[in-house]
């Protein structure tokens, strides 16, 4: 069990420890950052300014930070990729001590103080931002939306932006936010982790958030699948 769990782990990391994400910016639509459309069918919610994804695995940590900044938490984005580095495991139950101070001594502490390098699984979104609500004495907490479709995005959205997990190109997967939406002309507004929105058609986000083509999604227990949703509950 130990063997598989660790060839599961191996295949994983060599699959997403080399993603960047500005790769994943050609060809989209920027932007002009004005509201001036602002009509009955226009959602849009301006997302704070975080910093930019400077590394390969962070997405949901920058993701996160920024539905915590909306939502009035003074999280800072290097603090919570600290926290991801040190305290947490692939399930989002923090590290004891003991293992942390392990460090490479062995296979499993490396296994346990390298796995941030995987990126941010669902579960360990949703603890690390419920964290964070619970640190500045808020009320609020996320959940972990499964199977939702286009309909349910869309619902999601009357009540504030949401995170989701996307395929921006097989095989890698890359947590972004949904910050806007006209219906109108249906499209969705994307708030990357360079700090810039873009616009998606509904049939790009659909294609990149339900149609998977790459095999990330069978790892056991992780929680990598299409129609992901992060959002309050």
């Amino acid at each position: 069990m130990l063997k598989l769990l660790i060839l599961s782990i191996i295949s994983f990391l060599s699959i997403s420890c080399n993603l960047q994400a500005m790769d994943f910016y050609d060809g989209l639509q920027g932007s002009s950052g004005s509201n001036k459309e602002a009509k009955s069918s226009v959602i849009y919610y301006p997302m704070p300014k975080v910093g930019r994804q400077n590394d390969g695995w962070s997405c949901g940590i920058n993701s996160g930070t920024k539905f915590l900044r909306y939502h009035g938490m003074a999280t800072d984005y290097s603090e919570l990729k600290a926290i991801r580095k040190r305290e947490m495991t692939s399930t989002g139950i923090k590290i004891p001590k003991l293992l942390q101070a392990l460090d490479n001594a062995n296979p499993v502490g490396l296994a346990l103080n390298n796995i941030h390098r995987l990126g941010t699984p669902p579960r360990v979104l949703r603890s690390m931002i419920n964290w964070q609500f619970i640190r500045f004495k808020s009320k609020k907490r996320v959940d972990i939306y499964w199977d939702q479709s286009m309909t349910d995005l869309r619902k999601h959205l009357e009540s504030g932006p949401v995170i989701i997990l996307i395929e921006p190109r097989e095989p890698y997967l890359h947590w972004i936010m949904v910050n806007g939406y006209d219906s109108s002309k249906n499209i969705f507004r994307i708030s990357e982790t360079n700090d810039t929105d873009y616009h998606y058609t509904e049939s790009l986000l659909k294609k990149k958030w339900l149609k998977w083509d790459g095999m990330l999604d069978w790892l056991p227990g992780v929680g990598l699948k299409e129609g992901v949703v992060i959002t309050l509950r």
